[in-house]
Parts: structure tokens; sequence; C-alpha cells
């Protein structure tokens, strides 16, 4: 089979082989599929539970559960989930006193294409004023891998520092 390709003024064409990309198709669709069920959907439970709780649930509690949803996303390489965990993430630490941390979490969640809840921006504001700017200008340089890691450090840290247990 023949397909064009290239722009409307230079177009070209060129042999495709029908059965590699079928091969190739169906390869990616039974990828997720062969991944256990809780794969994808446990982050995404996870990251409502403390979308609704991180600003009213007890601390200790709102630390652990972040700092638990955090690594098991990181663990899965599920670095979409990841992402999106560092708007709340953000909300403990602030609420634990970290809130520099918050930001960079923020800022590498923004480099990576994701947009933080407005109660995350709103937090941060308040916590550091217009020094959020620089830190979360700091976090766009993390990848999502380092700052997760960096956001269990920091979930681990204020568990401490707390002395909260789980």
């Amino acid at each position: 089979v023949l397909q064009r390709v290239g722009h409307a003024e230079r177009q070209h064409v060129v042999p495709v082989d029908i059965d590699a990309a079928l091969d190739i198709w169906t390869d990616g669709l039974e990828w997720p599929h062969s991944m256990p069920r809780d794969h994808l959907v446990e982050p995404v439970i996870d990251g409502l539970i403390l979308h609704f709780s991180v600003e009213r649930a007890e601390l200790g509690e709102v630390l652990h559960h972040c700092r638990d949803a955090v690594q098991a996303a990181l663990d899965q390489h599920y670095y979409v989930g990841v992402s999106h965990l560092f708007g709340v993430a953000a909300i403990a630490l602030i609420r634990s006193g970290d809130a520099k941390t918050g930001a960079k979490l923020v800022g590498s969640m923004i480099a990576n294409g994701h947009r933080p809840r407005g109660n995350a921006s709103h937090a941060l504001t308040a916590a550091l004023g217009d020094a959020v700017d620089g830190y979360e200008a700091a976090g766009a340089l993390l990848t999502v891998s380092q700052a997760g890691r960096i956001a269990v450090t920091a979930l681990d840290a204020a568990i401490e520092r707390i002395g909260t247990l789980p």
C-alpha cells in the first residue's frame, strides 16, 4: 500500500507495511489490557479523596495519605498521576509549614503540562506572597520523578516533624 506524506507542496509516496502497522496498533491496544485494573484507578481515586480532604482532614492523616499516594504512583511509573498529586501534596506541605517545597512541586506540575487547582495556587500565594514565583520557577526545572522523590522526602520530614504515626 502506498501513502502520501509531507506537506501539500511537497508530498512523497512511501510504501506502508499494513501487517506491521496492524501489529503495532494491536500491541498498543493489548498493553493497557495487560495491566492490573487498579494500575490507574487507584491513583485517580486517591487524588480525588485527597482533593476533597486535604484542607479539612487531620494533618497527620493527610500527610500519610499524600506520601503513600505519591510513592505508589512513582512505583507504578504513573507520572501523570504523580504530577496531579503535587497540588494536594503542596497543600499538605503548606499546612505542615513547608510552603517552599509545595511551590516547587506545583512548579514541576505546571512545567509538565498540568494546571494546579485553585485551592493550591491560592494557598501558595497566601503562604509565600510574591516569592511563590521563584520557587515555582525552581520546580519547573525538575522532572516529575525528581519532584516526586522530593515530595516523598518532604512529606516524610513533615510526618516526623509533627510526630504522627501511620
